[in-house]
């Protein structure tokens, strides 16, 4: 990374399925949701076509309903949701300098990025050279280690949260919104108010591969400690 500017870009799904313990989340990116429904006798939903009128988070859900199958939920009944979120390129580091974080991960040597806005800024430019991001809505968030449970009025999306075990991680990290192609054409998300983009409910069926790239301008973003 000093050397040359080459930094290797991983994804949700590269964590989920990582080999190596210490590194490896299998819910990375995932967040658990219950809805109770109290208002009404029974609700009878064609999940498939009209998710968002139960008031449940824009994705997919892994609830295969097909033929026209439909959802039948008793009043006062609730839906425990498993929300697999989509994948994202993500560049994770820690806020703190930490001798044991270090021991876990293997690591001989420990590097500063000084300028965050600045890192984040090259490396978006550098993917969207490469046709893999939208490159107007890279971001960096801290992780909130408030686990995978949601409520109604809780925001933090599943990317920026984990679960408390995690803590001493103190990680903060870069977001990149995949661009993604199908059938020669641009699965274009809606893009929300907050700059989050939510994509069509398909969107999770597609995974990314981490990405290795080299651009020497990072360099003056860093420092050794």
């Amino acid at each position: 990374m000093m050397d040359t500017g080459e930094v290797q870009i991983g994804t949700l799904s590269y964590y989920r399925n990582h080999e190596e313990e210490a590194i490896a989340d299998s819910d990375e990116g995932n967040m658990k949701f219950t809805k109770t429904f109290d208002d009404a006798d029974e609700i009878i939903h064609n999940f498939n076509d009209e998710e968002n009128k139960l008031g449940l988070p824009k994705g997919s859900f892994n609830i295969n309903l097909e033929g026209g199958a439909r959802l039948i939920i008793k009043k006062g009944g609730s839906l425990n949701v498993n929300y697999e979120g989509p994948d994202l390129y993500i560049y994770c580091a820690s806020k703190k300098y930490n001798q044991e974080l270090m021991t876990r991960f293997n690591a001989d040597c420990c590097v500063e990025i000084f300028d965050v806005q600045g890192f984040l800024n090259i490396i978006s430019m550098e993917l969207s050279k490469l046709g893999l991001i939208y490159h107007e809505l890279s971001s960096v968030g801290d992780i909130e280690y408030i686990g995978r449970s949601i409520k109604d009025d809780n925001k933090v999306p599943g990317y920026l949260r984990k679960d408390q075990r995690y803590t001493n991680e103190a990680e903060s990290r870069f977001i990149f919104v995949p661009l993604f192609k199908k059938d020669g054409g641009i699965i274009r998300p809606t893009i929300n108010e907050d700059k989050s983009a939510t994509f069509p409910s398909d969107f999770d069926k597609y995974t990314l591969q981490s990405q290795p790239i080299k651009c020497k301008e990072i360099i003056k973003c860093c420092r050794w400690v």
